[in-house]
This record gives structure tokens, sequence and C-alpha cells, in this order.
């Protein structure tokens, strides 16, 4: 998780978002859904690519027509920028502390 990975509590994440704390708190038990404007500032704050974060709900589309070596090569290479996008956000938010 992002937010954790920062070293943000819910209320930072949230100052930091424009948003309140209870919206975070919302988006991560799963019990709302992120918008369109909020993934782009998200996005933008942590410098991580959109398709990151919406990888896996692409990846849960159905995906009969497409290759499953093309499949497995994409969740890799998403597996590597999301691990190599982690590690940037944890250097860069260990710095701000």
């Amino acid at each position: 998780m992002i937010r954790q990975t920062a070293g943000l509590t819910q209320q930072e994440m949230a100052d930091l978002m424009k948003v309140s704390k209870a919206y975070i708190s919302f988006l991560e038990s799963g019990k709302k859904e992120p918008n369109l404007s909020f993934i782009k500032r998200f996005a933008s704050e942590f410098d991580v690519p959109v398709l990151l974060l919406l990888w896996d709900d692409f990846h849960d589309v159905d995906q009969k027509n497409l290759n499953p070596e093309l499949k497995k090569l994409m969740d890799q290479v998403v597996t590597m920028l999301k691990v190599h996008f982690f590690d940037q956000i944890s250097k860069r938010y260990a710095k701000k502390s």
C-alpha cells in the first residue's frame, strides 16, 4: 500500500490529497472506489503511472482473447514497475521525515 510505504497516517494522506480521513479509510477498506479525479491526483502526487494504480482492476477484466504469454509478460513488467515505484516512494518520503 502506497500510503504505508510512504510512512503516512490516514490523516496525513487525507491532508495531502485534500479529502477526509474517512474517505481514505473507506478506500482502504474497499467500501468506496476512488473517482478518476482522485486517481489522477494520487498518481501525480506519488509520481506513479495511472496504469499501475488501475492494473489490478484491468487484470480482473475478462482477458480470454489475450495471449497467455503476453499476459504473463505484462504481469512481470507491472510487478517490476511496482517494486521500483514503491522503492522510490519509500526513499522520497523517508527523506521528509
